[in-house]
């Protein structure tokens, strides 16, 4: 028996051929007069209240609902009256199979929506309050009481009470990070302008060593001197 439907269109969507609605009787066809309050809406939701249609049909998803309360809101009151939802651009028809297993996917992100946020794990050495609360409390006072983080360790040791890893000495380091406290890391050092890992080449005119373990001058990058004249000849005394 084919389902009677009413469809609810925005003043942009246009209603096309579509393979969910080969079993769908259109009955009446509501398009939007006024986006914001949405009396096509309600008017389109009464046909379904007085038994006219059983299926709401709209191209778009968002045009039933701007959210997922919204949406899950709709989709109860359709479900109190025995009536179901396409939405065509998602391809959902909670009268289906699939469409009802959409649905209680739906539902039940809904319900996680809801819940309140699960409280962050303080930092430090995680479970040592919910595992040991009695070392925590023990390490808290001994805080309190002005001893340092090596006074805290020798004094569990000497107590014999177990480090929350199993081991049987503590540290000034593992009372530190049962306290909470995270080790800050260290910062990367830059490399400074000219001292990188590769050295430059010297320049030609840089000593360097000579074969004998002394050391000799480079090429010299003077002026270079032009061949000299003949010589003069001697004077002689007369």
């Amino acid at each position: 028996m084919p389902r009677t439907a009413v469809t609810y269109l925005l003043p942009q969507d246009h209603l096309e051929e579509d393979a969910l609605l080969d079993h769908v009787a259109i009955g009446h066809v509501v398009v939007e007069r006024d986006t914001r309050e949405r009396p096509g809406l309600a008017e389109a939701l009464e046909w379904i209240a007085r038994g006219s249609a059983d299926t709401l049909i709209v191209t778009r998803l968002g045009a039933a609902s701007g959210s997922l309360g919204e949406l899950m809101r709709l989709l109860d009151w359709l479900g109190r009256h025995g009536a179901s939802l396409i939405a065509l651009d998602v391809e959902l028809d909670t009268g289906g199979r699939s469409g009802r297993r959409t649905l209680a996917v739906l539902r039940e992100v809904h319900r996680w929506a809801r819940q309140p946020e699960l409280p962050r794990r303080p930092p430090g050495r995680p479970g040592l309050s919910e595992r040991t609360p009695e070392v925590a409390r023990r390490i808290s006072t001994l805080r309190e009481q002005g001893l340092s983080l090596h006074a805290i360790a020798e004094t569990l040791n000497a107590e014999k009470i177990p480090t929350p890893r199993g081991g049987a000495r503590w540290r000034a380091s593992s009372v530190q990070a049962a306290l909470g406290y995270q080790r800050p890391r260290p910062p990367v050092p830059r490399a400074r302008p000219g001292h990188g890992r590769g050295k430059a080449p010297k320049p030609p005119g840089d000593a360097v060593k000579a074969p004998g373990g002394g050391r000799a001058k480079g090429p010299s990058l003077g002026r270079a001197k032009g061949p000299r004249g003949p010589a003069k000849p001697a004077r002689r005394n007369p």
